[in-house]
């Protein structure tokens, strides 16, 4: 029974979404290796006021419920979600100043690897570690860690901006901040209990029927997985414009041209392969859906086919087109789909994910602050073996993130020179047939 004193500090509980739930579970059956983690770093040139930094923090995590959330499953019919109204945060600090700049990227690093070993304690809130890491006189780090179960990559740029407000409002007008405009998780959570589940049901029976769910990539069938992580970034920012060029006149989205050129690199031969793509689930049936905080993604099998006649533009039209009747059930579990096409529960619905990036942190206003943004590095670990994520700006970057279990060095390098020699040569050539762009990536 919980005791009076307790059940006042409960602001609310609710029913866990599916997504939350694939996550929490992940996250139980595998400690320690720091899947479905977000790893974000900024890079700051300036000062910055220590105290004023504490507040700007503790201002967003007063206003938005997903930091005061806590998960709980031990003991319960079903896992439930509680948001506290006495969580407290606190921050950490860390002093590099008196070291050389390699020496202080070497601890730095080490202090990450050491982080990453501590799972978060999903039953205390607040889910998420901050360090302010002070590098010289005027240069500094945001180290912000949190798990996957609170929010997705959507909600950084608000909730940096949010904090960047925050700070300016104590720092510049010395005032108490604003309150935003907040809305509560369990909105979506009741939303995503009234869909049209006849309607979903249908769409993925016919959509993955005759689906090749089995391995996309070289991974062989013996392999194990070994839980340990290697990433390789391949920076292809030589590319940026001809490729911006090449989709403005082929009126295709740069996802699309991304999520072909990754399907085509594929060293399997097959032309009819499945991999997990993120989307955004923010339906328009709640207020301001852009802008709310928490976990409001899905992953979903995307199935990738053509013939080898195709050209390459054809291909990418229907990807694009594909999408956007994804995003129509975006809202679908793996559960639900596996149920619903009479798969085994246990049954993989991809074995590699897509993951296209879109955090434009750099647009931020830094007038006034005393500090400006130089650079930023996100990390986090899916729970599929082999990830592909694309960093689309100016500073075009591909990095994989795989099992050294199941895929090598060697053939997470093959596959970032295959998608770059492809790129090149749509660059060049405008639109090829798509077994020739394989055969120019070597696959």
């Amino acid at each position: 029974m919980v005791s009076h004193e307790i059940a006042r500090t409960i602001e609310d509980i609710y029913d866990l979404t599916d997504v939350q739930g694939r996550i929490l579970n992940e996250c139980l059956e595998a400690p320690g290796v720091g899947v479905h983690r977000m790893d974000l770093v900024f890079d700051y040139r300036g000062t910055v006021d220590e105290a004023l930094f504490a507040r700007s923090w503790e201002h967003i995590i007063r206003n938005h419920v997903c930091f005061r959330t806590s998960f709980h499953a031990r003991d319960l019919d079903r896992p439930l979600q509680v948001v506290r109204n006495d969580t407290r945060f606190v921050y950490g600090t860390v002093d590099l100043r008196n070291m050389e700049p390699r020496e202080r990227e070497a601890a730095f690093r080490r202090l990450v690897e050491e982080d990453r070993k501590t799972d978060f304690v999903l039953e205390k809130a607040p889910l998420m570690r901050l360090d302010l890491v002070r590098e010289e006189a005027e240069a500094f780090k945001l180290w912000w860690r949190f798990p996957e179960i609170l929010m997705d990559g959507w909600n950084i740029p608000i909730v940096i901006r949010e904090f960047l407000e925050a700070y300016r409002a104590l720092y510049v007008d010395g005032r108490e901040p604003d309150n935003p405009v907040t809305y509560p998780y369990r909105d979506y959570v009741a939303w995503l209990k009234q869909r049209d589940l006849d309607r979903e049901e249908a769409f993925w029976k016919e959509y993955l029927k005759g689906a090749r769910l089995e391995s996309a990539s070289t991974g062989g069938a013996d392999r194990e997985p070994s839980g340990r992580w290697e990433r390789l970034d391949l920076g292809i920012a030589h590319l940026f414009d001809g490729l911006t060029q090449w989709a403005r006149e082929h009126e295709i989205t740069l996802n699309a041209l991304f999520q072909g050129i990754f399907f085509l690199a594929m060293d399997s031969g097959a032309l009819d392969l499945t991999m997990g793509a993120t989307l955004a689930d923010r339906p328009l049936a709640l207020e301001n859906a852009q802008e709310r905080v928490g976990l409001y993604l899905n992953t979903l099998p995307v199935r990738c086919r053509c013939d080898a006649e195709t050209s390459f533009v054809d291909m990418a039209r229907r990807f694009h087109r594909e999408m956007m009747a994804l995003f129509e059930v975006s809202s679908s579990s793996d559960r639900q789909i596996r149920q619903w096409c009479g798969l085994p529960v246990d049954t993989p619905l991809y074995d590699c994910m897509f993951i296209f990036e879109n955090m434009p942190v750099h647009e931020d206003n830094y007038d006034g602050l005393g500090f400006h943004l130089t650079g930023y590095n996100f990390e986090n670990r899916p729970s599929a073996p082999l990830n592909l994520f694309v960093w689309p700006g100016k500073e075009m970057n591909l990095k994989v993130m795989h099992d050294t279990g199941l895929y090598t060095s060697r053939e997470a390098k093959a596959l970032l020179e295959a998608m770059e020699a492809m790129l090149s040569a749509l660059v060049d050539s405008g639109d090829m047939p798509v077994a020739a762009l394989k055969q120019i990536g070597g696959r």
